[in-house]
């Protein structure tokens, strides 16, 4: 969890859990998304919204950014999903999973409901982790 993000912590979130019911059946772990502290093949998806254009905030594509996208892929099961949702680079979000064999590859604008500013609005970029 990076507290860069207005109003996010450790405390927010979990209030946030416990408002949509989830808490009970959730785990809340702050962790590096370049080195995730998850087995391989433990989650059915992978979800970042509005995180990964904080990895070595500054630069257009630190190479800290795909070792994120591999851990993303790694924690994933067969068949599983990757979602990420970001205001930069979904192109690069889009063509690198395919580089690592993921499936089902889609990148769209998510609309000006998204929009930052009138120039700035956020994507959706969603992928399949092959079953073999």
């Amino acid at each position: 969890m990076d507290e860069r993000q207005s109003g996010n912590s450790p405390e927010a979130a979990r209030a946030n859990l416990e408002a949509e019911g989830a808490a009970a059946r959730s785990a809340l772990v702050t962790a590096d998304m370049t080195a995730a502290p998850f087995p391989d093949a433990a989650f059915d998806v992978a979800l970042s919204s509005l995180a990964f254009h904080d990895i070595e905030h500054g630069h257009s594509w630190s190479p800290a950014r795909p070792r994120a996208l591999d851990e993303a892929v790694r924690v994933l099961k067969p068949g599983g999903r990757l979602v990420i949702t970001d205001i930069l680079r979904a192109e690069d979000y889009a063509t690198y999973p395919k580089e690592l064999g993921m499936t089902q590859v889609g990148q769209q604008p998510l609309g000006w409901q998204f929009w930052f500013a009138r120039w700035f609005g956020a994507s959706l970029v969603t992928a399949r982790k092959p079953l073999t």
